[in-house]
């Protein structure tokens, strides 16, 4: 697909859904095959043919890097999209973030402290830049620690709410089996008994 189809299907896909305040854009899962200055070209057309068709909804850009928060400033992506503004003025950098030692979302062991420190350095630039951030995937494990580093985590969006747009947890739905690690759906939805990880969650809501 070269860029000028990704813009066209954005534009088609704006149109579509203009009218429907509760929309939100979210221009890709997690890009990792182009540059920060190659991907910013591209989402940059997106944006822009989005805004064309007179929708004003808000658009999640990820950056490149499969848009990690912890590498938000070391892959490249904060230097790469520092200054970026489009005509609407609602948008928010889309990022992900998991508490493994590899930032991959693969292992059901978290690294103690760090989700009161993970989200530092994107959180300053975005401050010091006047962006918003959006945590569109995050999840952790249900044993001692990971709940523990997954409350801290989901503590400092809120005390950093300046920045922090909103969140969505990694996962839930019937397509997972319940031994998936960092499931939310319940065993019983006729009887539902709430996973450990919901109260981290219902926490900042």
């Amino acid at each position: 697909m070269s860029s000028a189809d990704f813009a066209d299907f954005w534009k088609r896909l704006a149109i579509a859904f203009k009218s429907q305040p509760n929309v939100i854009f979210a221009l890709m899962n997690e890009p990792n095959q182009q540059t920060p200055v190659q991907w910013k070209a591209v989402a940059s057309d997106a944006v822009a043919a989005i805004r064309s068709t007179g929708a004003t909804q808000k658009i999640l850009i990820p950056g490149t890097s499969w848009t990690g928060a912890h590498s938000w400033v070391s892959s490249g992506n904060a230097a790469a999209w520092t200054g970026f503004t489009e005509p609407a003025n609602n948008f928010a950098f889309e990022v992900h973030q998991y508490l493994d030692s590899n930032n991959s979302g693969t292992s059901d062991v978290c690294v103690l402290g760090k989700g009161k420190d993970v989200l530092n350095s994107a959180t300053l630039w975005a401050r010091t830049n006047h962006y918003e951030l959006f945590l569109a995937e995050a999840g952790w494990s249900k044993n001692a620690t990971c709940l523990n580093e997954g409350a801290a985590m989901m503590n400092y969006t809120s005390a950093n709410a300046d920045v922090w747009a909103g969140w969505t947890y990694w996962s839930g739905g019937s397509w997972w089996p319940q031994t998936y690690m960092y499931l939310l759906t319940p065993a019983s939805l006729t009887s539902p008994v709430d996973k450990p990880q919901m109260g981290a969650l219902l926490n900042n809501l």
